[in-house]
């Protein structure tokens, strides 16, 4: 009366909606849930139960089921895995916890996830491992018609039971964590028996990329913010686009000089067939009036310049007829070169 796709989601949703307040359907449905997917050939259902099933896989007689999967099991599921597969129990090292206990799982479960993917994908894996056999009625402890009462012959690949399986994921463990060590300064490492160089390479790897990636980053994190007005921009070129900057800074002009300005330029040069109309008021020390306004706001620190081309003008300007720029760009904008303040004062005075 429902197909078997749909059955599996209501079980679930019955298992997912009412564990919390009745902790003993666990040992039930970890069992009820995997007998439905194999009567009716289905997948272990990790979209539905994913969510907690490695926390109460435990009560499970036949844990294979839920771990069948590398892929489906995912970095979330490395935990469960290595647990059942591994003799040295990582989360009691003593170094696990505190400051680095976050980094320390991430990385432990990311490093193992890779190792056991590629055991999976050479097949090594399953290679190595013993197929068992159990037999018994499905759906214990439930109330089930007949048709589906039946009787359950499974062989499967015993994940831990397997020595050379164990010793192997148990050596990749500690070897994991030697190098977690001396990712964060600890200089006491564990023994590692019986690991192979090609299977140290995966792990080797996985840190190679770790440390280049958080290398890069750190870089990042510590450029200034004002090289980052250095990097070219992404803006394609155009006449239009000079034409806006252009127009842009006489805006910014007016702004800081606001109210010198109104009665020596009313308005900025305008823009005509490309090219902008020379300033032809009068100047002072190369500067037009309206450039040696902006730079006595800075100079009596009534503003902050942030206009580029206004600074640069002003900067070759000092050139000519004081022989050094006097501006430096700073963070927000730019200012006068402290060194230089008496000189420019002397300077600015002979106006």
């Amino acid at each position: 009366k429902i197909k078997p796709e749909q059955g599996i989601k209501l079980l679930c949703r019955l298992w997912r909606e009412y564990r919390t307040s009745l902790p003993r359907l666990d040992s039930y449905f970890t069992v009820w849930v995997q007998d439905y997917c194999l009567v009716y050939n289905l997948p272990c259902p990790f979209d539905e139960i994913g969510s907690f099933v490695f926390d109460v896989i435990g009560t499970a007689g036949f844990k294979e089921f839920y771990l069948s999967d590398v892929d489906s099991v995912g970095i979330d599921g490395v935990d469960t895995l290595i647990a059942y597969l591994s003799d040295y129990d990582w989360r009691k090292g003593k170094f696990a916890s505190g400051e680095n206990a976050e980094n320390y799982k991430r990385y432990m479960q990311g490093a193992m996830y890779a190792f056991i993917c590629d055991l999976n994908v050479s097949g090594a894996l399953s290679s190595r491992l013993n197929s068992e056999r159990i037999s018994r009625d499905a759906f214990p402890h439930s109330l089930c018609t007949h048709a589906v009462k039946c009787r359950l012959e499974i062989e499967y690949v015993a994940l831990a039971h397997d020595t050379s399986t164990r010793l192997l994921i148990t050596s990749a463990v500690r070897y994991t964590e030697n190098k977690l060590r001396a990712l964060f300064g600890i200089k006491s490492r564990l023994a590692v028996k019986d690991f192979t160089d090609s299977a140290r390479a995966v792990i080797d790897g996985y840190f190679d990329r770790l440390i280049t990636s958080e290398r890069l980053r750190r870089v990042k994190e510590t450029v200034p913010e004002y090289e980052r007005l250095y990097d070219a921009p992404k803006e394609t070129l155009s006449f239009d686009g000079a034409d806006e900057i252009e127009r842009l800074s006489w805006s910014t002009t007016a702004r800081l000089v606001v109210e010198e300005a109104e009665d020596l330029d009313p308005e900025p040069p305008k823009i005509i067939a490309k090219e902008a109309v020379p300033v032809t008021d009068g100047e002072i020390f190369g500067l037009s009036k309206s450039d040696f306004l902006a730079l006595m706001s800075l100079y009596r620190g009534e503003s902050r310049l942030v206009d580029d081309t206004l600074a640069e003008r002003i900067n070759n300007a000092a050139c000519d007829s004081f022989g050094d720029v006097i501006l430096e760009y700073t963070d927000g904008g730019y200012v006068i070169i402290e060194d230089y303040e008496e000189e420019i004062e002397k300077w600015l005075q002979k106006q």
